[in-house]
C-alpha cells in the first residue's frame, strides 16, 4: 500500500497483514539504526497462557461442517456480533523499498525463545525470578519481543549467522547474486534444525515419550510428537 502524503511518516509504503492465528511477521528496515533494525510487527498476539498445540484460529476446513475456525467474536445480548481482538489481528507498519519482510510459524520462532534455549529468565531483564512470573508480568510480551528482535538481527542479517550446511550450500548464490532471500530465510530455518537437534534425536528414538523439559540438555520446541518438527518461514523484499 502506498501511503498518502499526510501517513507516510518518512516511508513511502505501508505494510498490512491479518492474522487469526499464531504466526508471526518480523519487518527489517534498512534505514534503521543498527540494533534496532526489526520489529515485530504482531507483538502481543500470543497470550503467554495459550497453549502450544492451539494456534488460536485456522482459514482451512476446521468444523464438522468444513467452516474454518476463527473465533472472530460472539453474538452479544442484542444479537450484535462483536469483533473480539484476541483471536484476529490487523496490523499495519509504514516500510520502504529494500525492506525485508518474514513470516514464520510457532515452530520458527518458540526457537528464538531464551526459555526454549535454556537460558535463565534474566534474559528479559523482568523484576521476577521464574519463568512463571515472567509470563504473569505485565511486561513480558514487550521484553520478549525486544529479546527475540534482537536475536533476528544478529542472526539473519549481521554476519556469522548460522554456519550448518544448509547454509553453506547456498554460499556460492550469496556471493554470485548478493544476499538473495533465501539465504535469509535458510538462516532461520538452519537455526532451528541446529537448535533442536538433541531434542529431535530423542523423539525419534522415543516416540511414545513427551519431550524432554530439560532444555538446557534439549534445547528447542517441536510442534510434532514424531520428531520431525514443523518450522514454516516466508520472506520478500519490498
Amino acid at each position: 500500500m502506498e501511503l498518502k502524503k499526510e501517513d507516510k511518516r518518512d516511508a513511502k509504503w505501508g505494510f498490512i497483514c491479518s492474522s487469526v492465528g499464531d504466526c508471526k511477521v518480523f519487518h527489517w528496515s534498512h534505514r534503521a539504526k543498527k540494533g534496532s533494525k526489526v520489529s515485530d510487527i504482531t507483538e502481543g498476539n500470543i497470550p503467554a497462557t495459550k497453549q502450544v498445540r492451539d494456534p488460536g484460529g485456522r482459514l482451512g476446513p476446521y468444523s464438522e461442517e468444513g467452516k474454518p475456525d476463527l473465533r472472530l467474536g460472539t453474538l452479544n445480548s442484542v444479537g450484535l456480533f462483536i469483533l473480539s481482538r484476541r483471536n484476529f489481528k490487523v496490523v499495519w507498519t509504514p516500510c520502504d523499498s529494500r525492506d525485508l519482510i518474514i513470516f514464520t510459524s510457532r515452530g520458527v520462532y518458540d526457537n528464538m525463545h531464551p526459555l526454549f534455549l535454556g537460558k535463565g529468565v534474566g534474559e528479559l531483564n523482568l523484576p521476577v525470578e521464574s519463568w512463571e512470573e515472567a509470563m504473569r508480568d505485565a511486561g513480558y510480551s514487550a521484553a520478549l519481543s525486544l529479546w527475540r528482535n534482537s536475536l533476528v538481527e544478529k542472526m539473519v542479517f549481521e554476519s556469522g549467522g548460522s554456519t550448518s550446511l544448509l547454509t553453506k550450500r547456498y554460499h556460492y548464490c550469496y556471493v554470485k547474486f548478493g544476499f538473495p532471500l533465501n539465504l535469509y530465510r535458510l538462516r532461520l530455518l538452519a537455526h532451528c534444525m541446529e537448535v533442536t537437534q538433541n531434542l529431535r534425536s530423542y523423539m525419534e528414538t522415543n516416540p511414545l515419550s513427551r519431550p524432554p523439559s530439560d532444555h538446557t540438555t534439549y534445547p528447542g520446541n517441536i510442534s510434532l510428537r514424531n520428531g520431525i518438527g514443523a518450522f514454516f518461514c516466508l520472506t520478500f523484499r519490498l
